[in-house]
């Protein structure tokens, strides 16, 4: 496991959207909450345009012909109506470390990625796919982190290696630890984490606690609600059609969940001597999953 910075390392490349540390605070007023009931995914095929691949480097990767698209269900924090929510661009990752030159970089991922894709291709029987019409592992980011396991003083470098199917993310550790890609056993960190799990994690959600959206698009089902109940639609993507029985159906993006702004950076790990890094007393509340409690108690966050 890492406990990554995530900021991508290429100049002319965005940051990854769930990875990105955000500053710790961000306005809920405006935006759309709905109660994490239930939470589940399922594989857009073909992908619709919400699904589409950011273009960066490498650019011999086409686009995937499907992709996992999360699906939140409960209930609208004003209204009380049943939401579901389509959570776009949420891929499923994990990383390996990169210890070359920052240099060679960019040459290393162009040859990585076709590795990759050609490795787990034939590993799970479609030795025809083309990574450059239909990669099954998507993007390749480089960032730096720090390693969850021993300990370790300053961030080092990892490929954070994104794929388009949840459930290769076995397959695709174990061909990178026995030496299948680039004849190198690779050590591999967080393949062990469920998809799901993984994107709450990242987005600082729990079960039964508030998602908090700043952008979506509506849907066409049920009654719309009125102006001053949900904030204003983007119109930035296509909408698309219902597919389930709630009252509203609505799309975002992973980078607009408002939740995963609120978590700061703890860095405690950059030089030796943690005393002089670490605040002696600290009123933060190191355990996430009981801060909203707290914060309802206290009548804090909303």
């Amino acid at each position: 496991m890492v406990l990554p910075s995530q900021r991508s390392l290429f100049a002319n490349e965005p940051s990854s959207p769930q990875a990105t540390p955000g500053p710790g605070t961000k306005s809920v007023n405006g935006c759309l909450r709905v109660r994490l009931a239930h939470i589940d995914y399922y594989l857009n095929r073909p992908p619709t345009a919400w699904d589409q691949v950011a273009p960066s480097a490498p650019a011999t990767l086409g686009q995937p012909h499907q992709a996992p698209v999360i699906r939140i269900y409960g209930r609208d924090a004003v209204t009380n109506s049943t939401v579901c929510i389509h959570v776009h661009q949420v891929w499923p990752y994990l990383y390996i470390p990169y210890r070359a030159s920052l240099e060679t970089a960019d040459e290393y991922r162009t040859e990585l990625s076709l590795s990759l894709n050609h490795a787990l291709a034939v590993a799970v029987g479609h030795s025809a796919i083309d990574p450059r019409r239909n990669p099954l592992v998507t993007q390749l980011t480089l960032v730096r982190g720090i390693p969850f396991y021993g300990y370790h003083v300053g961030e080092l470098l990892f490929w954070k290696v994104h794929y388009s199917q949840p459930g290769h993310g076995r397959i695709l550790a174990e061909l990178l630890q026995r030496g299948a890609v680039l004849d190198t056993p690779f050590d591999v960190y967080e393949a062990h984490i469920p998809y799901l799990l993984q994107f709450m994690i990242d987005h600082n959600l729990y079960g039964m606690d508030w998602v908090v959206a700043d952008s979506f698009t509506r849907r066409s089902s049920g009654p719309v609600p009125s102006v001053s109940a949900w904030p204003a639609l983007s119109s930035n993507h296509q909408a698309l059609e219902p597919a389930t029985w709630c009252a509203q159906e609505v799309d975002v993006m992973g980078q607009a969940i408002v939740n995963q702004y609120w978590v700061r950076a703890r860095n405690m790990h950059n030089r030796v001597a943690e005393s002089q890094v670490m605040p002696k007393v600290s009123s933060a509340r190191l355990v996430p999953s009981l801060a909203s409690i707290v914060e309802s108690v206290d009548g804090s966050k909303f």
